[in-house]
């Protein structure tokens, strides 16, 4: 498994992303995804607290360059946090969600909650990053985007 690293998205790394400004050096040329700007874009006005894990987005590193984005869809309600991540295609199947999701469930040290998450039918790469790190399938549900999802969970804590 490759070493990866996170990093929580700062203010002006999300401006940036939305801005299409790009550093010289530090991110892979495919990043940031369409869906990378997405998630900056509606963060970006939020990122006020940046002590929990669940506060603002967090970028994932690999060999000490930007690959994806991965973080939880908002504060815990009802005990329960739902977590979303990607990679961007040049750095896919090499382990990186795995390390990076296995990561950020650590910082949910301490903290009593169930993690969702929902993938594509289709997607098998996520649907494995998701039982690599423990989750295990719970439903299934159909969506007009993606056609039918599976509902993942597991404890953390």
């Amino acid at each position: 498994m490759p070493e990866v690293s996170l990093h929580q998205l700062a203010h002006v790394e999300a401006r940036d992303i939305v801005e299409g400004r790009r550093p010289a050096l530090g991110w892979a040329p495919d990043f940031p995804s369409d869906t990378d700007v997405g998630v900056a874009r509606m963060v970006q006005p939020s990122l006020a607290d940046e002590s929990t894990p669940w506060s603002s987005p967090w970028l994932m590193i690999c060999e000490d360059v930007v690959v994806g984005m991965l973080g939880f869809k908002g504060p815990p309600a009802r005990g329960e946090l739902e977590v979303g991540y990607g990679v961007v295609p040049s750095r896919q199947g090499r382990g990186v969600a795995t390390a990076a999701l296995g990561a950020l469930l650590e910082l949910l040290h301490g903290h009593e909650l169930d993690v969702r998450a929902h993938t594509a039918a289709w997607n098998l790469a996520s649907q494995a990053v998701l039982r690599r790190n423990g989750f295990f399938e719970v439903g299934r549900t159909t969506n007009l985007e993606d056609g039918e999802l599976i509902e993942w969970r597991r404890k953390v804590g």
